[in-house]
């Protein structure tokens, strides 16, 4: 009982970092798409307006990549541990990791 309730607090604060970082990548791209919707307009631009936003989302790129790197990473490492937990909190907690997993492929998939 008591290892449980260890097991539930050490989920509780995966998850919570895990969340953490699966909204950095939401952020990051969200950041991208306002860069990149700027061109969707029906406005003429500089050259030097074009090269600086093409710069900006190149920037945004590296950081949205960045940012699903180190989720997933995190999000496989945890998702071990927390396999080798109780089956309460071990698999609340393998269950809410893939949930994340999706949402970073999602992003992938927006990203790409």
């Amino acid at each position: 009982m008591l290892k449980e309730a260890g097991e539930r607090v050490t989920t509780d604060g995966y998850l919570c970092e895990a969340s953490e970082k699966v909204q950095a990548v939401v952020d990051a791209l969200s950041k991208l798409e306002d860069i990149e919707s700027k061109f969707q307009d029906d406005q003429v631009y500089s050259l030097e307006e074009v090269l600086a936003t093409v710069k900006s989302s190149e920037s945004a790129v590296v950081a949205a990549q960045s940012s699903m790197s180190l989720a997933r990473m995190f999000i496989q490492m945890k998702l071990l541990e927390v396999r080798r937990f109780s089956s309460g909190p071990g698999s609340d907690a393998a269950s809410r990791f893939s949930e994340f997993h999706t949402q970073i492929e999602i992003a992938n998939k927006r990203l790409v």
